[in-house]
């Protein structure tokens, strides 16, 4: 009996640590998860977004090292899967989401409703737990448990924001920064394209994506675009996507972007001739110029829309 006992918390506390350790790299797609809510604004998200991830580790810690199992932690792990889990009814019910619900990150991809279940048996784990025998808890009233409570308490809540820094520094080259000029879009028209442009790109302002579908980075830039989308539908949003055809299912599995206009370009050559060598790329065009460049970080909702409405 023991023995279980501690392996279902050994298993119970790596899985939050392990929950909050691939949320972390990268952060942003958490934080885009967060901002696709619809009431959690995404100034707010890097922080928000940081503080779950410490509170996953403080709670995986504590259910590990035994830290008031019965009057808190346990408490608390309940309390944050039962909020993941409604988040998830939230994104099924209302955001009509079946794509990757975030909770691993992009490291195992899950549907909401897979989640839910893995919540479920997370539950029935702290469950367990509380209804058996307690071994090796650490009693509240010993300066011991004071200690270590106050100082996993603090590392778990720094090291999110110690090990992925809220500053970002934009490494990108010169030609990711030149602006200003008419890229030769007449690329995407041509008539060896498998689906060109429906719409005309070089007519007036459209935000458009040049991305990769096995790209990461471009995922996630996807992923933050259709969080923008949903946000403000009228955001003339465009993706010109390259790679091989048959990944776009798992592309979007992951990006839950397939209600964005997309084309497929054809050749690598021409998605380089577009582009550079730097991606995923956001460019802002005006009737055709290139009047900003950005990635999915720099990119924002606020400044997207002060462009788009600006005479």
């Amino acid at each position: 009996m023991k023995f279980a006992v501690l392996t279902i918390r050994l298993i119970l506390g790596i899985l939050f640590i392990y929950s909050g350790y691939t949320k972390l790299f990268p952060v942003e797609l958490f934080e885009y998860t967060l901002a696709n809510s619809g009431f959690i604004p995404w100034e707010i998200t890097p922080y928000l977004a940081r503080i779950i991830i410490g509170a996953e580790w403080l709670i995986g810690g504590w259910i590990i090292l035994g830290i008031s199992l019965r009057r808190i932690t346990l408490q608390l792990a309940a309390g944050l899967l039962i909020l993941f889990s409604i988040y998830l009814l939230y994104q099924i019910l209302y955001l009509k989401q079946d794509g990757n619900c975030g909770c691993f990150g992009d490291t195992i991809i899950m549907s909401p409703a897979q989640a839910i279940w893995k919540n479920v048996l997370l539950l029935m784990m702290a469950y367990l737990i509380y209804i058996l025998p307690p071994y090796f808890e650490f009693s509240n009233n010993t300066k011991q448990y004071a200690n270590i409570a106050l100082f996993t308490f603090v590392l778990s809540l720094a090291l999110p924001f110690t090990l992925n820094s809220l500053f970002y520094q934009n490494d990108s080259n010169h030609s990711f920064t030149r602006t200003g000029y008419r890229p030769p879009l007449e690329i995407l028209y041509d008539s060896i394209q498998p689906n060109p442009p429906t719409m005309e790109l070089r007519k007036g302002k459209w935000i458009v994506a040049f991305l990769s579908l096995s790209c990461p980075h471009c995922k996630l830039a996807a992923y933050k675009l259709n969080v923008m989308k949903n946000a403000n539908p009228a955001m003339p949003v465009y993706l010109v996507l390259n790679g091989e055809q048959e990944e776009l299912p798992a592309f979007y599995k992951e990006t839950n972007a397939e209600r964005l206009p997309y084309n497929f370009l054809k050749g690598k050559e021409n998605f380089l001739q577009l582009v550079g060598p730097v991606y995923p790329v956001i460019f802002w065009m005006n009737d055709g110029v290139v009047e900003k460049k950005t990635d999915h970080i720099s990119t924002t909702q606020e400044a997207i829309e002060k462009w788009l409405y600006a005479k």
